[in-house]
């Protein structure tokens, strides 16, 4: 009997499944027709949870749909508040676009058909040539493609069921048109349900809760960094009085680690601080003729006690003149989050190289260690706001912040920043600046 899941564990999409298990060498138009009518019927008895979430129910959705068509991979994009995006997707990559937004007037097959409100079966992407940016070019038997919408009684439109992967030419995929027209009663009942469930426990609710709270957090974060900004400047002060009393080397080494450590503290809330601003663009850079020669020579005597403590060397390589123009505390903030990375990561009797490379309008800033360098895969990752590379070059979550100012300060240069193997085993980062 269509759409019968009264076997233990079975659900509507398993009776589809048992149809088409049935269906072998040439199908009839009787075998189509029955399988329409168990799609039909097992839609209907998609279960609708009393609250969110209602993405499994849409997953059964999706995979009734692609079963029908004979798809690799289907999708359900319904509105979000104020957005269209894909709310479930099933079959191959069905995980790369769940959560995708659609832009109803973007060029993309889904925005047409939320715009237009229209059907959209093809086998050849020229058939649109407005979404392909003009070009021709045919796809191949088994990507053909389809995107209905989905309406309720009113005409109103409900969501978007798309299906790619059809294994039909364009001839066999418009006779089947049919078909799939067969369940979308089925699916707008589904959805309209959905969307009132929602309605009665409504997610924007929670959202704006989180905003709150995700406000309140960072109003607290920000504060607290400010409170740690003045203890780390009054900490600073008191250690330039210990300097001055000449307690003794192996007292003068202690004190320059201790110093190091709060110099590196104190760049950090300062990193939090300004990245915030940059992101608010609120920090205005002060531009200038920076000496490179002369900044590195400055890193190379601070990180000179905590680089022998490692037992690395830090290599300058510059020509004798060597200058670019750019907000000289931004950079040296950039250079010196780089250099403690690359210190970090090197191995024993090991080096860190700076040096430059200028080009006609451009000049490029390296930082170059020995350590075990960073996956093709990871060289984007790095650069978020709470990611770094672990002892296996791997990106890995972190409470870092480092990178992601440093690809800030590049951009607000008008420059950027990217990792590239070095010559050795180690990482190669480059900060490219305009150079004008």
């Amino acid at each position: 009997m269509p759409g019968d899941d009264s076997l233990p564990g079975a659900t509507p999409v398993d009776s589809v499944r048992a149809i088409l298990s049935d269906m072998s060498g040439h199908q009839t138009e009787s075998d189509l027709k029955n399988l329409q009518a168990t799609a039909r019927e097992a839609i209907l008895q998609v279960k609708i949870p009393a609250i969110p979430p209602m993405r499994p129910a849409l997953e059964q959705i999706c995979e009734v749909s692609r079963l029908l068509m004979s798809g690799a991979t289907s999708s359900l994009v319904i509105r979000q508040g104020a957005d269209w995006e894909v709310a479930a997707a099933g079959g191959e990559g069905s995980e790369k676009i769940h959560g995708m937004r659609v832009d109803p007037v973007g060029k993309s097959v889904a925005g047409y058909v939320i715009n237009t409100r229209k059907p959209y079966f093809f086998f050849s992407i020229s058939s649109l040539p407005e979404l392909a940016d003009n070009e021709s070019r045919s796809r191949k038997f088994g990507d053909s493609f389809c995107s209905i919408p989905i309406s309720d009684f009113s005409g109103s439109l409900l969501g978007v069921l798309n299906i790619a992967g059809i294994a039909s030419d364009g001839a066999s995929l418009a006779s089947r048109q049919e078909s799939i027209k067969g369940i979308l009663d089925a699916i707008a009942t589904k959805l309209a349900v959905i969307m009132e469930k929602e309605t009665l426990f409504p997610i924007g609710d929670d959202i704006e809760s989180l905003k709150r709270t995700a406000a309140d957090k960072e109003k607290l974060l920000m504060m607290s960094v400010h409170d740690l900004k003045n203890s780390l400047t009054l900490i600073k002060a008191n250690l330039f009085y210990l300097e001055q009393m000449k307690l003794g080397d192996e007292a003068d080494e202690i004190l320059g680690l201790i110093k190091f450590g709060g110099d590196r503290s104190l760049d950090l809330v300062l990193s939090i601080l300004d990245s915030r601003m940059m992101r608010d663009h609120k920090l205005q850079p002060h531009f200038t003729t920076v000496d490179l020669r002369q900044l590195f020579s400055c890193l190379e005597k601070e990180f000179s006690i905590y680089a022998a403590r490692m037992d690395v060397q830090i290599q300058l390589d510059l020509p004798v003149q060597s200058s670019t123009w750019a907000d000289r505390t931004l950079l040296r903030r950039m250079v010196a989050n780089l250099l403690d990375n690359a210190l970090k990561h090197s191995p024993k009797d090991g080096k860190v190289v700076l040096s430059t490379i200028a080009g006609p309008d451009f000049i490029d800033i390296f930082v170059e260690d020995e350590g075990r360098g960073v996956g093709e895969q990871d060289r984007e990752k790095i650069f978020g706001i709470f990611h770094s590379a672990d002892d296996e070059g791997s990106a890995v979550p972190a409470y870092g912040i480092g990178l992601a100012f440093c690809k800030l300060g590049a951009w607000l240069h008008g420059g950027s920043i990217w990792v590239e193997p070095g010559s050795g085993n180690g990482a190669r980062f480059v900060i490219r600046l305009p150079n004008n």
